[in-house]
């Protein structure tokens, strides 16, 4: 289910803490967890999260601005909230994920990634590139309408 309000006010507290106006600590108390499209959990804890330190409250600006690898990635985290396709990858298994972490590696190798047999991980949150490159045409890869 899409809910495409809360995926808009996602995709704007994105674009405010990337560009420095609102610290990490607003982002993610007004992140709109209490909706039911999938897309925002996924987003904040496969995504946005990633993009800086819960660590301390401080707001990505000066030497804790983002590189601009970090910036294309938050672009593309706001394409796809801003475009309309459903979030198709699977709930990722916490438990699995930390095993996995925890024997470095071990755990994991006799299963395979749900992901992989899923989509095309370089292109996620969107499912596949088929997707990602729809949205740019429609909006403009990251740049003006995003």
């Amino acid at each position: 289910m899409i809910d495409q309000e809360s995926r808009i006010q996602f995709a704007e507290l994105i674009r405010s803490l990337c560009s420095g106006n609102i610290t990490n600590d607003d982002f993610e108390d007004s992140v709109p967890f209490q909706s039911e499209d999938r897309a925002i959990s996924a987003v904040f804890y496969y995504g946005a999260w990633g993009i800086y330190s819960d660590m301390k409250e401080y707001k990505l600006r000066g030497k804790n601005r983002l590189s601009r690898e970090d910036k294309e990635y938050a672009a593309k985290l706001i394409l796809f909230l801003k475009s309309g396709f459903e979030y198709e990858w699977p709930v990722r298994n916490r438990k699995r994920s930390l095993l996995h972490r925890f024997t470095f590696g071990l755990f994991g190798e006799i299963e395979p990634d749900p992901w992989s047999l899923v989509g095309d991980k370089t292109a996620w949150p969107f499912l596949n590139i088929s997707q990602l490159e729809q949205a740019k045409r429609q909006y403009g890869y990251l740049g003006k309408n995003t």
